[in-house]
């Protein structure tokens, strides 16, 4: 069912156009898809073009670089597909742009990043070449100006194998096409460049080979993989190419894992840097490492036993020095840290004094060395827990997790866990506590049916003659993919370009609503943005009942291009010196702009998700 409401024409354009204008000179305006390949096929730009990944795995060793990659074997089926999406059939200005390492094995008709098939099925790529006399590689960019035919820019040096290599194409509309190797430009073609480029909307996104192509699959790494709705300028490229991590000369990516907390096995790894010959290993239980700490001298082994042993629960700090081949250059290392298995239980979910948990949550904790059962002890009263009363005490159990059951909201927790081991023996555990939230709107209580839609309780533009829209057009209205919690947010279209320049959305409450009670303090919310969006600024307003308001930015505009949840904590008291009565509330407003001093600015989509009150937790006595 539609939202009976058709979207007004020139918002609906003035979107569009924005997501593929460009905004600024950075490294993020226009972005489309954004493939970091750090060990998956995610979409970094906001967009959600997920890939799917066959026959692609995670590159064991980067030479140095501190991320990851994608290793792709050349075969066939070796390949990370995007499924075409309305927002990567480019017509117009593109710049396509990656990492690459290409293994000396190579030899054929290797893509990088293409929208391309067989015969007549073109649309853009960015590849290397296999060319006559002899095997070289030069670097190849692509766009079709109809189904079949190709306008190519094709460098004219090989492209080295066995070192990593940052390639870009660039399609400036009727003037040139443009290859780029390391950031220096290589090759321009300024005849037969089309006003506009085919797109073949059937086809995919190939990363490391061509859609239905038996002999284009890339034989090495895949790295950064970038597509734009826009021509990069020049000094662009190359900040894409300083926007890639330097080689590591120290040591890095230590086992275990700096801060882990669960270590039993003595054996101590890490990879080395691109210069180092050899290595010294200090370990000791002060972050102060000495030579009286160095029990692995000048080896060439890239693991070390630490002989000792563990001493459970007790906190470790290491440290690898690299020697580098005429053995007087060492680059210190990073101090890493870690925990041994402790007896008792650790690592509590929620964690200790957190203050934003769900009245449904399950308690979870890390189970002790040697346990196997666990006596748990859950009360709202700290003695009842810490003395162990029978009141408090919720039994033995084997399991890892313990569900309370519903809780009240806006209350303080207390629990603990004692390890039992096979031979009876008790370790007493710590008292943790936590203290559960009170929903302002989760959001999960609409649905798509009349009356119960969420722009019906959420007034946006439609009504308020703001640039804003609650919901998306058509059902399910609520955001049920971009979620942080639960099964739904709420998403906010803003359209700042027309009047009355800022945006809003409100929701009231009959009859108000008491934030004064419970120790409550705090209001917090969560929010996402997208990579296209236009920066703003983010306000949140407070009314009472009797129209007194208050009004809080949130102080970094960063926010609005976040593709990740930001959580925006508000302190209460901010509107009460505003003048606001915490205990009669009656309306909230998320509002994008000024509306005190509106002015023109952009558009764009933001979601929230769990506006919550908190209060907070109490030091145990």
């Amino acid at each position: 069912m539609d939202r009976e409401r058709i979207p007004p024409v020139k918002f609906s354009l003035i979107l569009a156009v924005l997501l593929t204008a460009t905004v600024g000179a950075d490294i993020t305006t226009g972005l489309v898809g954004y493939w970091p390949l750090d060990g998956n096929a995610q979409d970094a730009s906001g967009n959600e073009l997920h890939g799917t990944i066959s026959k692609v795995t995670p590159a064991a060793d980067r030479l140095g670089y501190p991320d990851s990659a994608m290793a792709f074997t050349g075969a066939a089926d070796s390949f990370i597909r995007v499924a075409d999406d309305p927002k990567l059939q480019l017509t117009g200005a593109m710049t396509l742009a990656a990492w690459v390492l290409l293994n000396n094995t190579n030899t054929n008709n290797s893509r990088i990043i293409a929208k391309s098939g067989g015969s007549g099925q073109r649309s853009w790529s960015l590849n290397i070449e296999a060319t006559s006399g002899g095997v070289r590689f030069p670097a190849t960019f692509q766009v079709a100006s109809s189904g079949a035919t190709n306008v190519s820019a094709v460098d004219t040096k090989p492209l080295v194998t066995d070192e990593w290599v940052h390639m870009a194409g660039v399609y400036r509309p009727g003037a040139v096409m443009e290859v780029y190797v390391n950031g220096e430009l290589r090759r321009t073609v300024t005849t037969g460049v089309p006003g506009t480029q085919h797109s073949n909307n059937t086809l995919p996104v190939m990363i490391g080979s061509r859609n239905a192509c038996t002999n284009c699959s890339w034989t090495g790494l895949i790295d950064e993989a970038r597509v734009y709705a826009r021509a990069l300028s020049p000094a662009e490229v190359v900040e894409l190419v300083n926007h890639h991590p330097a080689p590591r000369v120290k040591a890095w990516s230590p086992k275990p894992a700096d801060g882990a907390d669960d270590v039993e096995n003595p054996l101590l790894e890490w990879k080395p840097g691109v210069t180092a010959l050899l290595h010294n290993v200090y370990v000791g239980t002060d972050p102060e490492l000495t030579e009286a700490q160095l029990v692995g001298p000048r080896s060439p082994l890239l693991m070390q036993w630490y002989a000792p042993g563990l001493v459970p629960g007790r906190t470790y700090y290491w440290r690898v020095d690299e020697i580098e081949a005429d053995g007087k250059t060492i680059h210190t290392g990073d101090v890493w840290t870690f925990t041994a298995l402790p007896l008792t239980a650790y690592r509590p979910e929620p964690a200790n004094g957190a203050n934003a948990v769900a009245p449904t949550a399950t308690l979870a904790w890390r189970a002790g060395k040697g346990a196997v059962q666990h006596q748990v002890f859950f009360s709202d009263n700290v003695q009842a827990v810490a003395q162990g009363a029978a009141g408090a005490d919720k039994g033995k159990i084997k399991e890892t997790t313990f569900a309370p059951g519903n809780l009240q909201d806006a209350t303080v927790y207390y629990w603990r866990v004692d390890e039992i081991g096979l031979d009876g023996k008790v370790q007493a555990g710590a008292v943790w506590s936590f203290a559960t939230f009170r929903a302002v709107d989760d959001f999960e209580a609409y649905t798509d049916d009349e009356g119960k839609r969420i722009y019906e309780t959420w007034v946006d533009g439609w009504t308020n003659n703001t640039g804003s829209q609650v919901g998306n057009t058509s059902a399910p209205f609520a955001e049920q993919t971009i979620i942080r919690r639960g099964k739904q947010s709420m998403p906010l279209d803003y359209n700042n370009i027309d009047a009355p320049f800022y945006s809003e959305a409100e929701r009231s409450w009959t009859p108000q609503q008491n934030w004064t009670v419970d120790a409550i303090d705090t209001l917090t919310l969560y929010v996402r943005g997208r990579t296209a969006n236009g920066a703003e600024k983010l306000y949140l307003t407070l009314e009472d009942t009797a129209g007194k308001k208050g009004t809080v930015t949130y102080p970094d505009s960063a926010v609005f291009k976040a593709t990740q949840w930001t959580e925006w904590r508000i302190p209460l008291s901010v509107f009460a010196d505003a003048g606001v009565n915490l205990a009669r509330v009656k309306k909230l407003s998320l509002g994008v702009g000024d509306r005190a001093a509106p002015i023109k600015g952009g558009a764009g989509r933001l979601y929230f998700d769990d506006i919550v009150l908190l209060r907070p937790v109490p030091s145990q006595p």
